[in-house]
């Protein structure tokens, strides 16, 4: 693979952001991001030399599809990171990635996007070792890292659950809102925006 090209729409492009940084960090591989959306209206230099991935959380997202079809067309590397293993995008995918995080009940993506993040980073790890790009005990390390979150975001709600309402009463009266963030807190901060928007209504 000479390069990764990760695509997505809505909170899956906001994770394929995310990933970037971390394939950048721990691979020599260039990546490019693209939101679906976009993709096929472009005169795009479809390569069999690189791997198109598709992040999707119900694997039925129309323009994911829609470019991943055009890169079928062209019989280039695909591989579909979904939480429908039995969907359109992972039935149509050279490789499928399930995230396993169970259906999605309300607007707003929140398991899957955490899913969607986790299932990249573990990608980039392995791939990050496969290359020798970081040592096995490296490699170690960090899914030992990786088992120790279900504990850690566990402790941060217990210690937010007070406070969130709080804080949620005086947002109540903000006329707009902004996320700011930089590095990895960029693409969290738009799906943050995201978020209150696809909940609130509030600007």
């Amino acid at each position: 693979i000479q390069k990764i090209i990760l695509i997505g729409c809505g909170t899956a492009y906001h994770s394929c952001i995310t990933a970037k940084y971390w394939f950048e960090e721990l691979t020599n591989i260039p990546i490019e991001i693209d939101i679906a959306s976009e993709f096929r209206y472009r005169k795009i230099k479809l390569n069999k030399n690189n791997l198109y991935i598709f992040v999707s959380q119900s694997g039925e997202t129309a323009d994911t599809f829609a470019a991943l079809d055009l890169c079928k067309k062209n019989n280039v590397k695909t591989c579909s990171v979904v939480n429908a293993v039995e969907s359109s995008i992972a039935r149509s995918s050279d490789f499928v990635l399930p995230i396993h995080a169970g259906p999605e009940i309300g607007v707003a993506s929140t398991k899957a996007f955490i899913g969607q993040m986790l299932v990249l980073y573990i990608l980039a790890i392995k791939i990050s070792e496969v290359r020798k790009e970081i040592s096995k005990i490296e490699y170690e390390k960090k899914i030992i890292d990786l088992k120790k979150l279900p504990d850690l975001i566990k402790k941060t709600l217990n210690y937010c659950q007070d406070t969130i309402p709080a804080i949620a009463k005086d947002f109540l009266k903000a006329k707009g809102s902004m996320f700011l963030g930089r590095g990895l807190s960029f693409p969290i901060a738009l799906e943050g925006a995201l978020k209150l928007k696809e909940l609130s209504y509030l600007h």
